[in-house]
């Protein structure tokens, strides 16, 4: 799960501070950023792949394993 410790909604660089949490958290469970479009994030492990699309605060994920 990821928290943030301070409340990041109303502030000018919520976004931002937002994209830097997820890409942390994802980047710590194994998953790279494609370098055509930094909003979405792939992960191939024996294998199988799973892949994250961010859209402002919602995701995307698809893949071919549960």
């Amino acid at each position: 799960m990821c928290t943030s410790r301070k409340a990041l909604c109303g502030i000018k660089q919520a976004s931002r501070a937002w994209y830097g949490k997820i890409v942390e958290f994802f980047i710590q469970r194994g998953y790279s950023i494609t370098p055509l479009d930094s909003i979405l994030f792939v992960k191939v492990n024996e294998g199988k792949v799973a892949i994250v699309l961010v859209y402002v605060d919602d995701l995307i994920i698809i893949g071919d394993d549960e």
